[in-house]
């Protein structure tokens, strides 16, 4: 009988049985995984802990970076040093070092 409805399902719908055997061939393979998995999401979680930590102080750099170059704008410092406001260079000559 188990064949007859087997023969059946294979005739009315044969891409749904070979579907339904692979899966049960898969189940078979990898029952013993299921511990295996359990540790995989474990430090899967892990690892989305850490990248959200490192991804916070990022966020804190680039917040450092802002309030550095708004401070340096705002008191009219520039890169090389130069007084932007006088006009002149660290040896006070205008011609820089």
């Amino acid at each position: 009988m188990k064949d007859a409805i087997g023969r059946l399902a294979r005739r009315i719908a044969p891409r749904t049985m070979t579907n339904l055997e692979t899966i049960s061939r898969w189940d078979s393979e990898y029952e013993d995984h299921g511990p295996r998995i359990v540790v995989y999401e474990r430090e899967l979680r892990e690892l989305r802990r850490e990248v959200d930590a490192m991804r916070r102080e990022q966020r804190r750099v680039v917040e450092l970076y802002d309030a550095v170059f708004e401070h340096a704008r705002r008191t009219g410092a520039s890169a090389d040093g130069s007084d932007a406001v006088a006009g002149r260079g660290p040896d006070e000559s205008g011609r820089g070092a």
